[in-house]
Formats: C-alpha cells, sequence, structure tokens
C-alpha cells in the first residue's frame, strides 16, 4: 500500500515541516509514502475563491497519476475517532487498495468539483485549522491508525 499526501502550497512553518516530516518517516515502517506540493494560486482581488480553488485543482489532479482511492480533507466531510480512521484504512488494506491520496488544500480550502472526484470526504474536526496544521494532524493521525491496525502501542 501506499500513500501520497498532496499538499497544496509549501508548508509556512520550519517547525511544522520538521514535524509533517518526523510522521512520515515513521509512517514508512508501514506503507511506501510520497508527498506532492502543488503550487498554491495567489489570492488578489481579480481572481474570486472559486477561480482560485478551481486553477488548485486542475494542479491536484496532474499529480494524481495512478489509480487510487482519494481522499480530500474538508471541514464539511465526515468526522471519524482515531479508531474509526484506523478501520477505515484497515478496511482500505483488506479490500487490496494499493494507492491512497490524501489530499489536503489551501488555505481557503478545496473545491466543489475536487470534493466530488474525492472517494471519501474527512474532516478533522468542524473548527477550523491552519491548513499547514492540518497537515500535520492528517500524517500523525494516519500514523496512529496505523499503530492501531498493528497493535502497537502508541494510541491511547
Amino acid at each position: 500500500m501506499k500513500f501520497c499526501y498532496v499538499f497544496v502550497g509549501k508548508t509556512q512553518f520550519l517547525e511544522i515541516d520538521k514535524m509533517i516530516n518526523r510522521y512520515l518517516e515513521k509512517l514508512r515502517r508501514f506503507v511506501k509514502v510520497d508527498v506532492k506540493i502543488v503550487r498554491e494560486e495567489r489570492i488578489t482581488k481579480s481572481k474570486t475563491d472559486e477561480e482560485i480553488l478551481n486553477s488548485e485543482t486542475e494542479r491536484i489532479l496532474k499529480c494524481i497519476s495512478l489509480p487510487g482511492l482519494v481522499v480530500a480533507w474538508d471541514r464539511k466531510g465526515k468526522m471519524l475517532s482515531s479508531r474509526e480512521y484506523a478501520d477505515l484504512i484497515g478496511k482500505w488494506e483488506l479490500n487490496g487498495v494499493r494507492n491512497v491520496w490524501m489530499v489536503v488544500g489551501s488555505a481557503i480550502g478545496l473545491s466543489q468539483a475536487m470534493l466530488k472526484k474525492a472517494n471519501e470526504v474527512l474532516s478533522l474536526s468542524s473548527m477550523t485549522f491552519p491548513h499547514d496544521l492540518s497537515r500535520l494532524i492528517v500524517v500523525e493521525q494516519t500514523y496512529r491508525a496505523f499503530t492501531i491496525i498493528r497493535g502497537i502501542p502508541y494510541h491511547r
């Protein structure tokens, strides 16, 4: 199984980027991992949020080259506990899913078109988080899910 994270824009905070990389390394014990950074569209007065998100979606979709399951992270998605998330990943493993594309949008989120193309739309919380922090939480929760699946004493 391979997890490919597609992040829109670069991580702005070096400390958060280091933590993301720490969890990516830990996650590599369980699955292959890849990260693709998609250029973030400039926010200007001449462009609507929809236009910005649609441009970013085009770039995201160009990154998703292999067939697989697309998971979009959006505040309007389905909220799961850590154990429910682990069960979902476990189900993907049992069903032979080879590639999982984890898509985390920019500061203004993901387009409706991207959400419609996703196989799963998940939410971290009904709260709004900075997108850098969202990346960290998604990677950490995926690592946590694998420790739950494998019975490794990380999750409490």
